[in-house]
C-alpha cells in the first residue's frame, strides 16, 4: 500500500511481519532497503489496511469459525412455470 505523498510503501511480509520501504522517484524508480515496522501478534492471511498518512493500521483477524445454527433444506422444489 502506498502511503499519501508516495514517498513510502507498505507491505506484508508473511506470516506476520508488517514492512516499510523509502521510495524516490527523481531519478527514475528507487526502493530503499525494506525494514520491519512491527509484527502481528498472528498471521495475517485476511488483511491489512493502513491510514494515507501511515500512523494507523487495521489488521483483519479471523474470527472463530461456528457451526450454523440451523439449517433449512427444500427438496422436490419446482417452479411454478415449469408445471
Amino acid at each position: 500500500m502506498w502511503l499519501r505523498g508516495g514517498r513510502e510503501l507498505i507491505f506484508l511480509a508473511p506470516p506476520d511481519r508488517i514492512m516499510a520501504t523509502d521510495i524516490s522517484t527523481g531519478d527514475g524508480f528507487r526502493a530503499g532497503a525494506p525494514h520491519e515496522l512491527f509484527r502481528s501478534p498472528e498471521a495475517l492471511r485476511d488483511g491489512l489496511a493502513v491510514t494515507g498518512d501511515g500512523n494507523r493500521f487495521l489488521i483483519v483477524r479471523p474470527g472463530e469459525l461456528q457451526p450454523p445454527q440451523h439449517l433449512t433444506m427444500l427438496v422436490n422444489w419446482q417452479n411454478e412455470e415449469e408445471r
